[in-house]
């Protein structure tokens, strides 16, 4: 039988009140591009469960991190914290995914011979937004950045970037650490 695999996202899941799991579903109902991403990763997912000719994996990864991304010192992210255009929105009560794309790459090579089925390729520290921002801004030796409230982050940002930093619920990663032989680095702006 053939074997298809498929990049999926894992940081727009909906955990509702905890952690996403791999039966969590997207959130279509977000605005802006986040919904539109959902939506587009749900007929994704769709798309591969329904196949009969072949068997199917997706890898839902976290926000990638490390060299050549957006989230490494000389990052585009970086550059725009360091510029004081990256402020934290509200209480910043957003859970963030990472996974570090070497950990990526390895999760990777695994589902080439893992049984079918969804997985979140996420590393094992689910961090609120108002913790990693400041976390990330000291590594790369940034400002901390300014906090604005949620109304005006609004007016002058849109309501997508105060969902952003407030809505997400991250992701748990058990199934693909058993699976996948998952073993994320930890997250280099948290220290030990």
């Amino acid at each position: 039988m053939q074997r298809y695999i498929q990049q999926l996202s894992g940081f727009y899941l909906d955990g509702e009140d905890g952690l996403a799991t791999e039966s969590s579903p997207l959130r279509i109902n977000a605005p802006g591009t986040i919904g539109e991403s959902a939506r587009m990763y749900t007929a994704l997912e769709k798309r591969i469960s329904s196949a009969q000719e072949m068997e199917s994996i997706g890898l839902r990864y976290g926000f990638f991190y490390g060299p050549g991304t957006w989230y490494w010192t000389d990052g585009a992210f970086s550059r725009l914290l360091s510029q004081g255009e990256v402020p934290l929105i509200g209480t910043g009560r957003s859970i963030f995914s990472f996974i570090h794309v070497d950990d990526a790459a390895q999760a990777t090579v695994a589902a080439l011979t893992a049984p079918a089925g969804l997985y979140n390729v996420v590393d094992s520290q689910p961090t609120k937004m108002s913790e990693w921002l400041p976390a990330y801004a000291r590594w790369i030796g940034s400002d901390v950045p300014p906090d604005f409230d949620e109304q005006e982050a609004a007016r002058l940002m849109g309501e997508e970037s105060v969902y952003y930093q407030n809505s997400l619920t991250g992701a748990c990663n058990p199934k693909a650490l058993q699976m996948l032989g998952l073993s994320p680095q930890r997250l280099p702006w948290l220290g030990e």
